[in-house]
């Protein structure tokens, strides 16, 4: 079939031939609603979008749940502590790493010990030297604990009420005024002291690089001396040591430490109760610890 020029002209104007009719496009009134998606065993229902109750929630008013009703998070501040949970500010916190990656130490030290009176008017301590080795744990940011097992040597030095004692000895045993054994007495002797006990330690910084502490403890101690009448004094009794000191972290596994202590000594009866002032230093030597990193599962720049 073909078109004539009428009928293009009919098509210009929106009519056609008699034969092919255009229909018109139907008005918004006669468009059937929406509808949702039908449901099983039910007609399809129209679809309706709700609108917010009087538009405050939608618009920053009232919270539309009550937080109050949500139930609890995990608790995760044992695997993300804060800061501030781990120092207080001072001797440059350690933000990236911490004295707990490795708690455990060992190490040594060597110092100078000042001695008291063992006997009153009779027989006193001067000064020694004092070393040992510790063995520690780092249980908490802010606590920790050792053993130690020390040893010294302290000389003694008799009072002029123990020299003529001697003397008068020494006459009633009938030796001569020039006798050489007179003068046994004139070299160094000393107090030898052995200390192993157990301290409680506190850092009032926390985690940080330089970390003062304090500490108190208990344990036994063993001494041996002898008098100026070659009378032996030796026993092993109960001793409290208490101090403070600093330690500074020199990197991830060495420490230096500088300590002052008093060991205090309970000797028993016939003798006084003894103080040992000690001020040493040394180092230790960190490790322990589970690794941080783990690769691949848990990467990491350290693994410790």
């Amino acid at each position: 079939m073909f078109l004539v020029p009428g009928v293009l002209a009919g098509l210009a104007v929106g009519q056609t031939s008699n034969s092919v009719p255009v229909p018109k496009a139907p008005s918004a009134d006669s468009l059937p609603p929406p509808y949702g998606p039908p449901s099983v065993g039910s007609s399809p229902s129209p679809f309706v979008v709700p609108e917010p109750k009087g538009g405050e929630e939608a618009l920053g008013g009232e919270p539309l749940v009550d937080p109050s009703t949500l139930p609890p998070g995990p608790d995760c501040r044992g695997f993300f502590r804060l800061p501030e949970e781990r120092f207080l500010g001072p001797g440059g916190p350690l933000t990236q790493e911490s004295w707990d990656y490795r708690p455990l130490s060992i190490g040594g030290f060597v110092g100078f010990a000042q001695g008291g009176t063992l006997i009153d008017d009779w027989i006193r301590q001067d000064q020694g030297v004092l070393a040992g080795v510790r063995l520690g744990w780092d249980f908490a940011y802010y606590w920790g604990c050792e053993t130690r097992l020390a040893f010294a040597g302290i000389a003694v030095a008799d009072s002029a009420r123990a020299i003529a004692a001697q003397q008068a000895a020494d006459d009633a045993a009938g030796i001569a005024p020039n006798d050489p054994y007179r003068r046994r007495f004139d070299g160094r002797r000393d107090n030898d002291l052995t200390f192993w006990d157990f301290s409680l330690l506190y850092y009032p910084w926390g985690d940080s690089r330089c970390r003062p502490y304090f500490f108190a403890g208990m344990g036994f101690v063993s001494f041996d001396f002898t008098d100026r009448l070659s009378t032996t004094w030796q026993d092993t009794v109960f001793g409290l040591p208490f101090g403070f000191g600093v330690k500074y972290r020199q990197n991830d596994c060495v420490a230096f430490r500088l300590e002052v202590a008093d060991n205090v000594v309970f000797p028993g009866a016939g003798l006084d109760t003894m103080h040992v002032i000690s001020v040493t230093g040394g180092a230790e030597i960190r490790f322990g610890g589970s690794r941080r990193a783990y690769w691949p599962w848990n990467p990491g720049r350290h693994y410790w």
